[in-house]
């Protein structure tokens, strides 16, 4: 029995759900059914085979020549194994009693199995026997109606038809289609559970962007111009000047935007946008900090932030909330050019400067300040102001007068250093407000390496899936929440992956290493089948 019991184990994914004999030359095995009290260790091992239902043959050894061989033949030294021969899961006697032991009904009396027959007789009369097929009794309203029982090995492929042929439709459909036909033990938990682990509904599911699973990460408040966030607008309609995107460069400390029209995104734009919009004014700055985009990943741009000793930082993948500052700033701009242009979006170019001025001005929430005020210490004179100039008086060159104008600047220089000082606390403390308000909408998730996952299908067609995968975990950062993948052929996925963007995957057996779905496979696949058809 023990032998039959491993070879379950090890052929399960080849026999569940089939109808397979077992052919032994010992004659005894046929009845181990009927043992009358059987040990507790013999009951487990009973339990888990019912649950494949064999059907056992007695076969003399020396027509059963194959095993009777592999028996007798010499090998080498075995190595002794440590892991013990019970079940890695011990199915207890109740677990096959709620799950299969009503096709014992189908049986005469007599041959019903001693470890079930005190709950056979107990439920006799809700169940009835019509040509070797078992019926529950059941009552609706006022009358009894009969339900066909199904036995374990059917009932996967019968939900799985179900489904399928609703549409893939949910739970509630499927359990009221399949009561008025059908019944087993626990017939809505088995069917919710088999419709959580439906591959197509899962790669369907809907990709809910507002839903977060990890808290927030707060950036370090740095000194003014020494981390600069950059990202591109566009592609914008291309301009009479030959400008097709819009390079946005903003300071974490002060918020002051920097900009300018370029044809092409390319790592030598950014090159000379950094060196004369930014270097030049404020030096050089520390870091900068970017989305993965192959022109910021470029060559030209990694060697010539090296030759500076800046520190490049890359957002993950399709994460844009860790370059906020800049996307924020890209949202205003590009609203009010869209006002500036009146419909001629053709000349967007011409309007950069009044933009990027408008940004500069303004008061800005989280600092309580303009950005021009944390740069100069002074707001601008506008037009029509009445305001004082900078100097408020002639300078000569005697040292008196000089001195005298420096001690003026002492006060103006103090209160913009206040100024900074009171910006930097702002932001720590909106940075923090924010945090809290989003960690208490955030929903855990943490995965541990090995399991398997689905990951968010970005930039997909019409009537793709949603979610793509599986793809098993290989490494994690918990303190940034991002995850390294690999697909089931063995691939690594090129950057690591933030938490929001993968989900659990629900399996009822051990996983299989064909994918579910792989767009770009599909794809081709689609290609090459229309360019057959063609």
């Amino acid at each position: 029995m023990l032998a039959i019991l491993h070879a379950l184990r090890a052929w399960r994914c080849f026999i569940e759900g089939r109808q397979y004999t077992v052919f032994s030359d010992h004659n005894p095995l046929k009845y181990f059914r009927t043992q009358a009290k059987p040990t507790p260790r013999l009951t487990r091992w009973v339990a888990e085979i019912e649950l494949y239902d064999p059907i056992i043959q007695y076969k003399p050894g020396k027509e059963n020549c194959v095993p009777d061989l592999l028996s007798r033949r010499d090998g080498p030294n075995c190595i002794s194994q440590e892991a013990s021969m019970e079940p890695q899961y011990l199915y207890a006697v109740k677990s096959i009693q709620e799950s299969d032991w009503p096709k014992f009904y189908a049986s005469p009396e007599d041959n019903w199995p001693a470890i079930y027959k005190d709950l056979l007789l107990k439920h006799k009369d809700k169940f009835v026997t019509r040509d070797q097929q078992v019926f529950r009794l059941v009552r609706i309203g006022d009358k009894l109606e009969e339900r066909r029982y199904v036995q374990f090995a059917r009932r996967a492929d019968l939900v799985r038809d179900f489904h399928h042929s609703l549409g893939h439709a949910g739970k509630t459909t499927v359990v009221d289609h399949m009561v008025k036909r059908w019944w087993w033990p626990n017939m809505r938990t088995d069917i919710q559970e088999w419709l959580a682990s439906c591959a197509e509904c899962q790669l369907a599911a809907n990709a809910n962007r507002k839903t977060h699973h990890a808290p927030m990460v707060p950036l370090e408040v740095p000194p003014p111009f020494s981390r600069w966030h950059l990202d591109f607008i566009g592609e914008l309609p291309t301009t009479k000047n030959g400008n097709r995107w819009l390079l946005v460069a903003v300071d974490y400390a002060t918020n002051w935007c920097c900009a300018r029209a370029v044809p092409n995104a390319t790592g030598e734009s950014i090159n000379d946008f950094i060196y004369e919009e930014l270097m030049l004014p404020f030096g050089c700055m520390n870091e900068i900090l970017t989305d993965r985009g192959t022109n910021f990943s470029s060559k030209v741009l990694t060697n010539y932030l090296g030759r500076l000793k800046v520190k490049h930082k890359f957002t993950s993948a399709f994460h844009p909330r860790t370059n906020a500052k800049a996307e924020r700033t890209n949202g205003i701009l590009k609203q009010m050019i869209r006002k500036y242009v009146n419909g001629q979006i053709h000349r967007w170019d011409e309007f950069i400067h009044l933009a990027v001025f408008a940004c500069r001005v303004r008061k800005h929430r989280t600092t309580g300040f303009s950005p021009y005020f944390l740069v100069y210490g002074q707001e601008p004179k506008l037009p029509g102001d009445h305001l004082q100039p900078f100097v408020l008086s002639p300078l000569d060159d005697s040292d008196s007068t000089m001195e005298q104008a420096a001690q003026g600047r002492v006060p103006m220089v103090r209160e913009l250093r206040k100024a900074r000082a009171t910006a930097e606390q702002r932001l720590k403390n909106n940075a923090a407000s924010d945090k809290a308000r989003w960690d208490a909408l955030m929903k855990p998730q943490v995965f541990a390496v090995g399991d398997h996952v689905l990951m968010r299908h970005e930039n997909k067609f019409s009537l793709e899936y949603n979610w793509k995968g599986p793809y098993r975990v290989l490494a994690r950062n918990l303190d940034t929440h991002i995850y390294q993948i690999q697909d089931m052929n063995g691939n690594t996925y090129a950057s690591w992956v933030h938490t929001d963007r993968l989900r659990p995957i629900h399996i009822n057996s051990t996983i299989s290493n064909t994918p579910w779905y792989d767009p770009t496979a599909s794809r081709a696949q689609a290609r090459q089948q229309l360019a057959a058809d063609a």
